[in-house]
């Protein structure tokens, strides 16, 4: 009798892994479409992010960002570290973080060290 048990715990074993590992069907895989992730003001790990890699100019880096949600229009101001006293173009930074950030209104780029507003640009 212990043999009949054991042949038949062997016989559902092996049955339950031929069943398990032969071809399922599967539906064919769709073709990849590029995810959209929609960053909004608020979602300040993001916001750091965009921040932090926007394509400042040369001596010019990011410091810090301070949120402004209380009202619209939602504003970011992003504080710079910069070697130069010049007039610097930040343009480029301003329109790639509007096209990132689909509910900021305005965008203002400081100095970090003196808090001197460098620019400052609205969504058109």
């Amino acid at each position: 009798m212990n043999i009949i048990v054991r042949s038949t715990c062997i016989f559902i074993v092996g049955f339950t892994l031929l069943t398990g590992c032969g071809k399922q069907n599967q539906s064919p895989t769709p073709t990849a479409s590029p995810t959209i992730n929609t960053v909004y003001i608020g979602d300040n790990s993001k916001i750091i992010a965009i921040a932090d890699q926007l394509p400042y100019p040369k001596g010019v880096s990011y410091s810090s960002i301070e949120i402004q949600s209380d009202t619209e229009p939602y504003e970011l101001k992003v504080f710079l570290q910069t070697t130069s006293t010049d007039a610097m173009d930040l343009q480029q930074c301003a329109e790639e973080a509007f096209a990132k950030i689909s509910n900021m209104g305005i965008i203002s780029f400081y100095d970090a060290s003196t808090q001197t507003l460098l620019q400052s640009f609205e969504r058109r």
